[in-house]
């Protein structure tokens, strides 16, 4: 779980890279790396075709490897998310059952290691699928309207 947490950062750097190499090479295509585009485009460079073999083998081992850890747009709109409008939110203090960090499809929750009853949503990781909500057995976890100051239960 370390390793995993530290290397979803991978990402970012990711998207940094590829910013930078746009910027100093002027040229958008430095930043053109999507390998699933070539699977749908049907065409790409051998580079394109060997990414998307790699990506899709990891991802049988790893769901959603790419996602998780490489995927630039997903660094974008991980960084977006933490400023979301709507986020899943712990209500009150969980028994600890566990139930929402084992169902999340991709380990969004963990929970606090100095504190035995709080649970925490990576919100830059979080989909919002809604199964921690689903799964959670005292109903503890709740989708919420985030404004500046407040809160509201939806």
């Amino acid at each position: 779980p370390a390793l995993d947490r530290r290397a979803r950062y991978l990402k970012y750097f990711f998207l940094l890279t590829l910013l930078a190499a746009t910027f100093i090479l002027g040229n958008t295509s430095a930043a053109n790396i999507e390998p699933f585009v070539t699977l749908f485009c049907g065409h790409g460079t051998r580079l394109a075709w060997a990414l998307l073999i790699l990506m899709l083998i990891l991802s049988i081992f790893r769901f959603r490897f790419w996602c998780v850890y490489l995927c630039p747009v997903g660094a974008l709109t991980g960084l977006t998310a933490r400023l979301a409008l709507f986020q899943i939110r712990l209500k009150e203090n969980c028994y600890q059952c566990r139930q929402c960090s084992s169902i999340c499809p991709v380990q969004a929750i963990s929970h606090k290691p100095d504190s035995a009853t709080t649970v925490v949503v990576d919100n830059a990781e979080c989909i919002l699928c809604g199964r921690c909500i689903r799964g959670c057995p005292e109903g503890k976890l709740t989708l919420s309207v985030c404004h500046e100051k407040t809160r509201r239960a939806v």
